[in-house]
């Protein structure tokens, strides 16, 4: 058993958390396992142009309405341990300190003839002020034992969820 779980990569955990995301109403709208091409690029500005991407590449994009009907944009970043989310929790802070991002990942989930079954209003959306945006984050990872929809600290004003999956589970996708 200790041979498989040493073969679960972060492909393990963005899978799972995909099928998880689809099981419990999200509408998925782009899966970008690690060392993928990236189906959702939003651009930014580099910072240190030798060892930054110009671009967020999200693992998982997915749009689910809350209990009161109101349409959230989700962005997930996984890692394959817990402790590693660190890291994907100070990206997505840069990414959310920046209210042109958040649009432009808005933009690329509106509502359009022969899109997504949900999209947002891209029009109404632009004139809200940032913290009013309908953006959440999850971060996702292995863990000892199975944690789905758990509450995280925020990441700047949104809301963010945290998703922990055992090696069993992950074995099982």
């Amino acid at each position: 058993m200790s041979g498989q779980i040493s073969s679960l990569t972060e492909e393990h955990v963005t899978r799972m958390l995909a099928k998880t995301l689809a099981e419990t109403g999200h509408e998925i709208i782009a899966v970008h396992p690690p060392d993928g091409q990236g189906p959702f690029v939003i651009p930014k500005p580099k910072v240190k142009s030798d060892i930054e991407r110009s671009s967020f590449h999200p693992d998982v994009v997915s749009v689910s309405e809350d209990k009161d009907g109101k349409l959230f944009l989700y962005i997930s970043e996984c890692k394959l341990k817990e402790p590693d989310l660190q890291s994907d929790r100070m990206k997505l802070a840069t990414f959310a300190s920046d209210k042109e991002n958040l649009l432009y990942a808005l933009f690329r989930c509106q509502k359009f003839p022969g899109g997504p079954e949900k999209g947002f209003d891209f029009e109404s959306l632009s004139t809200l002020s940032k913290i009013d945006l309908p953006i959440r984050f999850i971060l996702a990872a292995g863990g000892k034992n199975d944690l789905l929809n758990a509450t995280e600290a925020d990441i700047g004003e949104y809301q963010c969820t945290k998703y922990l999956f055992s090696s069993k589970k992950l074995l099982s996708s």
